[in-house]
């Protein structure tokens, strides 16, 4: 409001209309992705390896733009797994990069790789270890849905596995998907 107020307080008199409040807001607006601004992006999803183990997962994310379109992020993570022999419960945290390759005014194609350390309550792959190793890649979309939120859909390949800092090292790789809105900020 106070904006919009000096904004018609230094107009000329005889110049250009006075903006409308829609004419603020797209000055004001920050395209999704520019370069020095960041995001706090919210995803939940899941996925399988096919042969008997599942998992769900919640990240929270920040984010920072450092050139056009391609951002560096920071995430804690939430994790269930269920597996044939022993179920486990988790969290972790790592870093990732996401690349919007295609960006449109309001919405962006992106390909994205990551990794971080996850603690369990039991050993995941089972008979293993419960501190693992989580790298990940992935590809997704981003969709405006106004101004400041974007809705994100992605496919992920996952992979959970000690680094053989213990004996076996089996590790698991799982197809998953996700859903999330992120937050221009």
């Amino acid at each position: 409001m106070i904006d919009a107020l000096a904004l018609m307080l230094a107009s000329d008199v005889g110049s250009d209309p006075v903006p409308t409040p829609k004419d603020l807001e797209a000055v004001a607006a920050v395209q999704y992705g520019a370069e020095g601004s960041s995001a706090f992006t919210i995803l939940v999803g899941g996925g399988s390896d096919l042969d008997g183990a599942d998992y769900a997962q919640g990240i929270a994310e920040y984010s920072w733009f450092v050139a056009e379109g391609l951002g560096l992020g920071l995430y804690a993570s939430g994790i269930g797994v269920w597996q044939p022999i022993e179920d486990a419960a988790g969290g972790g945290v790592g870093i990732d990069i996401r690349w919007h390759f295609l960006r449109e005014e309001t919405w962006s194609v992106y390909g994205e790789l990551g990794c971080g350390v996850q603690f369990t309550t039991n050993e995941v792959p089972a008979n293993t270890s419960d501190t693992n190793f989580a790298p990940w890649a992935g590809i997704g979309v981003r969709q405006q849905l106004d101004a400041g939120t974007s809705l994100m859909l992605g496919v992920q390949w996952f992979h959970q596995s000690n680094a053989r800092t213990d004996e076996q090292n089996p590790g698991r790789d799982s197809i998953g998907a996700y859903v999330g809105l992120s937050w221009s900020l």
